[in-house]
């Protein structure tokens, strides 16, 4: 024969009419799953906020940003070994043309092997300034993934920490109610027993 498993009183005695139930007992009965709704509404509005920012950002950043074409001013170094760079890329001093109609040059990174009077692909803001180019959009997904799931365990964490605060806050209130009953009635008990 079969035995059906219940919940018994222990999970339950706190919501129950009890003559030792205190009041605290009922506002830590009520507090569980309020915090813990609290937790994951939280931590769903903050991920979604948060993932939401980073791919309106990474949107304006390809509005904003475009690529031109940049004239190299003189031979670079062929590869990372000259540089020390993983990427190939190497400093080198290039001239182009901004969306106003003038000529800007500097410093910026390369593909190594570069000769003088060669054109690269550069990134530019509106302003004709060299930027790094924005994320693809893969790129940004990855990242408004990552950091919406980051701020969802952050800020439903938080709540859930502000949640055991108040839960240890009710446990030593509990605690000094006891004692002092008890230093109430000890010397009672102990009158009698003599």
């Amino acid at each position: 024969m079969m035995r059906v498993l219940r919940p018994g009183p222990g999970l339950w005695w706190r919501w129950r009419r009890n003559p030792l139930r205190r009041r605290s007992d009922a506002v830590e009965a009520w507090m569980l799953p309020v915090v813990g709704a609290l937790a994951l509404t939280v931590a769903v509005l903050g991920g979604l906020l948060a993932s939401q920012g980073v791919r309106s950002a990474a949107d304006g950043q390809r509005a904003q940003r475009h690529s031109t074409s940049a004239v190299v001013l003189a031979d670079t170094p062929v590869g990372p070994a000259s540089a020390g760079r993983a990427d190939g890329d190497v400093p080198a001093r290039v001239r182009w043309t901004a969306p106003d109609g003038a000529a800007r040059t500097a410093r910026i990174s390369v593909p190594g092997g570069q000769r003088a009077g060669s054109t690269v692909r550069i990134w530019v803001d509106a302003r004709g300034r060299p930027v790094p180019p924005p994320a693809t959009p893969d790129e940004a997904d990855f990242h408004a993934t990552l950091l919406g799931g980051l701020a969802a365990l952050v800020s439903g964490g938080t709540v859930l920490c502000f949640g055991a605060l108040a839960r240890q806050r009710l446990y030593r209130q509990r605690m000094r109610h006891w004692s002092e009953e008890w230093d109430r009635i000890a010397p009672e008990w102990s009158r009698g027993t003599l």
